[in-house]
């Protein structure tokens, strides 16, 4: 019997020995799980960091896009408006030429015995209607651009 008590210790000494193994294995192996997870939690962060850099060089790229974009427009409506001048002044050289045109071709006024008894139409006078019925020949003109080509 005693023999069956020293085995029976020894196996039990014996199995505590093998719990305390794997425990301590078991331990080395969590630990080294855990070096590994702050390795690859570091990598991760600084893949984020990175990651983070690239998002804000796009969204400084975007903004700055925009504003190019925005420059853009404004040059465009520049130069509409450029346009828009030069139009108007194209307009008034034509005027100017149709005013010369008309007065050059005017008639000589009469001599003064053969003036009407009602008093003429002052040069102030003249010029006004003149140019008065350029500005409607003129808008006439403009009507006509405006309207579409009629459709086939």
């Amino acid at each position: 019997m005693v023999t069956w008590s020293i085995a029976a210790l020894l196996a039990l000494v014996a199995l505590l020995a093998l719990l305390a193994l794997y425990r301590a294995r078991r331990r080395r192996s969590e630990r080294l799980q855990l070096r590994l997870l702050a390795g690859r939690s570091h990598l991760l962060g600084e893949e984020i960091a990175q990651r983070l850099e690239e998002l804000e060089e796009l969204e400084r790229r975007d903004q700055e896009s925009r504003a190019a974009e925005e420059a853009l427009n404004h040059l465009h409506l520049l130069l509409v408006e450029r346009q828009a001048h030069l139009q108007n002044c194209e307009d008034l050289v034509h005027l100017q030429e149709r005013k010369l045109s008309h007065l050059a071709e005017a008639p000589p006024s009469p001599p003064a015995r053969e003036r009407p008894a009602a008093v003429p139409p002052s040069p102030a006078q003249r010029r006004s209607q003149a140019e008065e019925e350029l500005l409607r020949q003129i808008e006439a003109l403009n009507k006509q651009r405006r309207q579409p080509p009629p459709k086939k």
